[in-house]
């Protein structure tokens, strides 16, 4: 396992980072607007592009430390309004 651990969040319109020791405290933060569609009233749709490369440039700015990064352990979780899902691990994305 890694030294640190990252946390990913994707909101209603800006993504974040956060890196973590092992004994939580926080190390680095980056974080990204985002743009939100409205198509009509009542509807929101979000650019997966735009939250990728969001999501990148978070992932790649925490400090601005490679070795942050390539400490932090890899495992994934997505929390969604239907519940959890694992992801897995590992460095598939090649961040």
């Amino acid at each position: 396992m890694g030294q640190y651990v990252m946390g990913l969040d994707n909101g209603g319109t800006s993504t974040k980072a956060a890196i973590f020791d092992l004994q939580g405290r926080e190390i680095a933060t980056a974080g990204k607007q985002t743009s939100m569609i409205t198509p009509k009233s009542g509807y929101t749709e979000r650019d997966m592009e735009e939250l990728w490369l969001a999501n990148c440039d978070c992932i790649k700015s925490p400090g601005k430390s490679r070795d942050r990064r390539e400490g932090c352990s890899g495992h994934c979780c997505v929390r969604t309004r239907q519940g959890a899902v694992s992801l897995g691990k590992g460095r598939e994305a090649g961040l």
